[in-house]
């Protein structure tokens, strides 16, 4: 939805327990994306992992930053 109409956010049409989650989105609180994580399939498959146990893991690590269970390092540029 942010990809498509990034004013979404902006407009008042959403609920506000919807509306949080989105802003911490947009000011990338969560990584998007698979590729996003700081863990990567290279470094998985260093540890032995393989085909759908890889996916498994990026997902659980995924769904462990959407619940607050893990945080993302600043970047520093």
């Amino acid at each position: 939805m942010l990809k498509i109409c990034p004013s979404t956010i902006d407009s008042q049409i959403l609920r506000t327990d919807f509306l949080t989650p989105l802003k911490e989105f947009k000011i990338s609180k969560y990584p998007k994306t698979l590729k996003e994580l700081a863990i990567n399939v290279n470094d998985l498959l260093e540890r032995e992992f393989i085909g759908k146990e890889i996916k498994d893991i990026q997902l659980t690590i995924l769904t462990e930053f959407f619940s607050d269970k893990l945080k993302m390092k600043e970047k520093k540029f």
